[in-house]
C-alpha cells in the first residue's frame, strides 16, 4: 500500500508542477468506505516545490489513514 501511495503522490506532484501550483494551498483527501459509513479526512498544505514536497504529502496521507 505504501508503494502505491508513493506512486500516486509522485504523479500528483508532477501534475502540480506542470500546472504551476507552487505557492498554492492544496488539500490531501483520504476517503474510507468501510461498512455503511463513508469517512473523509482532509489536511491542507502549501506547495513550495511539488517534487521536494512529495514526502510531506505522503506523510500527510499516511497520517490521515491513521485517523480513519
Amino acid at each position: 500500500m505504501i508503494s502505491t501511495l508513493k506512486s500516486l503522490v509522485n504523479v500528483v506532484s508532477q501534475r502540480a508542477e506542470n500546472r504551476n501550483m507552487v505557492g498554492k494551498v492544496v488539500s490531501v483527501y483520504i476517503k474510507s468506505s468501510g461498512g455503511k459509513e463513508v469517512k473523509t479526512k482532509r489536511k491542507q498544505m502549501t506547495l513550495t516545490n511539488p517534487i521536494s514536497k512529495m514526502n510531506d504529502i505522503l506523510e500527510c496521507a499516511i497520517s490521515l489513514f491513521d485517523e480513519i
